[in-house]
């Protein structure tokens, strides 16, 4: 869940890019001039996210937060999350209302964030068939979920990566 979490947060902060002079906080990413990195814990029905915004070159501290939202909630939990991130960036509010504004079902949410983790670790064949099962739980309780769509291809992609069947490319 919380990987899945942090990969949705990360989805939705690159869509600031070009529109907020972000280039943005992913490890790996050769021009990035910030990096993300928290920590995601359960205590029973609550959920504790605590996160840190650090200089890509210096690794200094620049700024960081905690969030805690109840722990069947994903959707808000992922809300409060972004909403936290975009204000310790110092992004103007109109551009936050563009990045937390989602109308998934909180269960197809759940089962896209599930798919997420699954493709995590795609060098194991049977996460990549739990990422197609996730995904297609997802867009049977919300068929419109473009994300699960993107999520569902790039599961398939891996599939047939693994595989050589043709199958998969259709």
């Amino acid at each position: 869940f919380c990987e899945g979490l942090g990969q949705a947060l990360v989805s939705s902060l690159m869509t600031l890019d070009g529109r907020g002079g972000l280039v943005l906080i992913q490890t790996g990413l050769r021009d990035a001039n910030l990096q993300l990195s928290g920590q995601c814990d359960r205590h029973g029905d609550r959920v504790d996210v605590v996160y840190t915004i650090e200089n890509a070159e210096t690794h200094q501290r620049v700024r960081g937060d905690r969030v805690s939202e109840t722990a069947g909630s994903s959707l808000a939990i992922q809300r409060r999350l972004i909403d936290s991130v975009v204000r310790q960036l110092g992004l103007p509010a109109d551009r936050l209302s563009t990045v937390t504004e989602r109308r998934t079902n909180a269960a197809a949410f759940d089962a896209y964030l599930a798919g997420r983790r699954s493709l995590l670790d795609y060098d194991r064949p049977e996460n990549i068939a739990q990422a197609i099962d996730a995904f297609k739980q997802a867009l049977a309780i919300d068929g419109t979920f473009a994300s699960a769509q993107a999520g569902l291809g790039e599961a398939y992609r891996r599939q047939y990566d693994a595989t050589r069947e043709p199958a998969w490319i259709e």
